[in-house]
């Protein structure tokens, strides 16, 4: 079924957002996976795994809202989870999506644990409950035109309420379904959230993360989508009833106005404009601080960042003596070389953050943040100094457990195949 999307997907690249749309593909899989392993016969539970490693490494934000909704699922259903091998299950699933992210959740801690960068304050991401409670719709926008131009569509879509309208004529029928009662009270409270009645300043940094309310709408078209679907599948049963003219004629409304409101996404965009600017991107010999996403530089960095935009490409010396000599920077490699040093303090042309290397003759030193959200290093004696990314320890285990677990799941996989073929 059709459902209108809060979004326009041709602003993708626009927006810069492919993480977020993303994200939503992979929500269906967790649930379709939970379900399976309450109420079918468990084949399917590793939907959960797949549709969680998709979600973290997507969008942070709708994974942890995923988590909560899915836990209020969990507890809905908790009489199943009195079935020791659901538990074993859930168990072994969470224990196999941690160890296949932990190339990505490790650095990120590590950066959290260690770091101060933007992307963490919730004060510097307007990541707080009375930003968010800002960000707010008012019950107008959620039916105004689904034909319109504006940047972001809020309108719940006529094929959406119209398949609502049918609830009252099936919601009798479908009192004994769990999964339809809980999915529309979600819905009812996703839609509640968006708007600038919720109390959004009552809730944890955790939640508030979400930065603008309007995003649960997409929350609201995933649980709505399985009422409107349940409805219209309910109602087409009743058809062979004739005294029912009124969903039979709201359901036949409703599938012209999906046609009307589809095709229109058919024609082909244009993306040239898009296209020409990723071009840029890609064959600038350099970028401002302006050109990139702020949201993951330190947060000193972002104080600063008039600094960074007027900054060389250079070392530079902050204090103490250093004569700076045969500067070679290539990306993420630097050499160059220092005499005359007497407590120098050197930044060097890269944003801190963890897993710089700094070696001077063959002998590592410790590299710190200086004030201006740059890698700095203290120096004493002359000599060759090379720079280079090569990630921290945690980064290598991570890479090192994810891959490990990858290549036993799949020689679980093949091996399970091979003794069912050879029975």
């Amino acid at each position: 079924i059709y459902i209108s999307a809060p979004y326009k997907l041709t602003d993708i690249y626009s927006r810069n957002a492919v993480g977020e749309y993303t994200s939503f593909i992979f929500i269906p899989l967790v649930f379709e996976g939970l379900y399976e392993l309450l109420f079918e016969n468990k084949k399917k539970h590793y939907l959960i795994i797949i549709g969680a490693v998709g979600l973290i490494l997507s969008h942070t934000i709708t994974t942890i809202y995923v988590a909560l909704f899915s836990l209020i699922y969990l507890l809905v259903n908790f009489n199943k989870l009195k079935n020791k091998q659901v538990i074993k299950y859930v168990i072994v699933d969470c224990i196999l999506i941690l160890l296949l992210t932990a190339f990505y959740l490790f650095p990120l801690l590590e950066h959290k644990i260690y770091g101060d960068y933007t992307i963490f304050s919730a004060e510097e991401m307007g990541a707080t409950g009375r930003y968010v409670l800002a960000t707010g719709l008012m019950l107008k926008d959620f039916f105004t035109s689904e034909f319109g131009s504006q940047e972001i569509v809020f309108s719940i879509g006529i094929v959406t309420l119209f398949s609502l309208m049918l609830t009252p004529f099936c919601i009798k029928k479908l009192k004994d379904n769990k999964t339809y009662s809980l999915f529309l009270s979600l819905a009812l409270v996703s839609l509640w959230m968006c708007t600038k009645t919720f109390p959004w300043f009552l809730l944890p940094n955790l939640l508030t993360i979400v930065q603008f309310a309007w995003r649960l709408e997409g929350f609201f078209i995933f649980f709505i989508s399985y009422i409107c679907a349940i409805n219209i599948v309910t109602i087409s049963e009743m058809i062979r009833d004739k005294k029912n003219i009124l969903p039979i004629t709201i359901l036949i409304f409703a599938f012209i106005c999906s046609l009307m409101g589809t095709v229109r996404y058919f024609k082909k965009d244009n993306l040239e404009k898009d296209m020409n600017f990723e071009k840029n991107i890609i064959n600038a010999t350099e970028m401002g601080p302006y050109n990139i996403n702020r949201e993951y530089l330190p947060i000193s960095a972002i104080n600063n960042i008039e600094y960074i935009t007027n900054r060389e490409d250079r070392v530079y010396l902050l204090s103490g003596q250093a004569t700076i000599t045969s500067e070679e920077k290539d990306g993420l490699k630097m050499t160059f070389e220092v005499e005359d040093v007497q407590d120098a303090k050197l930044e060097l042309p890269y944003i801190y953050y963890h897993g710089y290397t700094v070696k001077i003759n063959d002998k590592q030193i410790k590299t710190y943040e200086s004030e201006n959200g740059f890698v700095c290093v203290d120096l004493n004696e002359n000599g060759k100094i090379i720079v280079e990314y090569t990630g921290t320890t945690l980064d290598k285990v991570g890479y090192v457990i994810s891959g490990l677990t990858l290549i036993l799941i799949i020689a679980y996989l093949v091996s399970r195949k091979h003794i069912r073929r050879k029975n």
